[in-house]
């Protein structure tokens, strides 16, 4: 339960858990596979249809991720649906990429914007390096590259594709604009400003970006 410094009851002892958002002084009370959320002066601001609530880690408006019936979907704190409850499981936090969800659904994922958007349908078998800018993500077992708007860079006909992690840094993990593909025994660096595509001869380049 929870009470308030006047020794009042704001929640009755009947949840298993109490969690306590600090950005947002809301509670997520939960119990028996049923969720709400509370706000400090004891308001149910969110009912308890949902089986789990977790919040959505970000510095702009508050969301939620909720499952309901095992499927997962986000809605707002006064109870607005902006992704539905049709997916196996939707990422609360994402570090250094865009400010989405990275969401999964029949085994499929992609990636969907904080307002609901679909940046990346739920189509590719995995997204690896999600950045602000490009991803490189698989299908059918090659690797390809897209942009955040699911724009093709580079078609999926390669056998392993990385980023320079360094050069990514030194963007402050904005901009990446040389992608290393490898194809059979051969690699390559592709310069997206350039439009071009170079084999890779030196052994310390391979090394240092595929031995990850």
């Amino acid at each position: 339960g929870l009470i308030n410094w006047k020794n009042e009851i704001v929640a009755d002892f009947v949840y298993d858990n109490i969690y306590y958002c600090r950005f947002d002084d809301l509670y997520i009370l939960t119990g028996k596979n049923k969720a709400c959320i509370m706000d400090a002066k004891g308001n149910i601001l969110l009912p308890d249809k949902y089986e789990s609530i977790s919040p959505v880690i970000t510095i702009d408006e508050i969301s939620f991720v909720v499952r309901m019936q095992d499927k997962v979907g986000v809605v707002m704190k006064d109870g607005e649906q902006v992704i539905p409850c049709e997916y196996d499981s939707i990422s609360t936090w994402w570090e250094y990429g865009p400010r989405a969800h990275y969401v999964m659904k029949d085994k499929k994922v992609g990636i969907i914007d904080y307002a609901g958007k679909v940046l990346l349908p739920i189509e590719y078998d995995s997204l690896d390096y999600v950045t602000k800018d490009v991803v490189i993500v698989t299908k059918k077992g090659k690797y390809g590259v897209v942009d955040i708007n699911n724009n093709l860079v580079l078609p999926f006909e390669y056998d392993d594709i990385q980023f320079d992690i360094d050069e990514w840094l030194a963007t402050d993990y904005q901009y990446v604009r040389c992608v290393y593909v490898r194809k059979g025994r051969k690699y390559y660096k592709y310069d997206r400003e350039m439009n071009a595509m170079e084999i890779i001869l030196q052994k310390n380049i391979i090394e240092k970006i595929f031995s990850k």
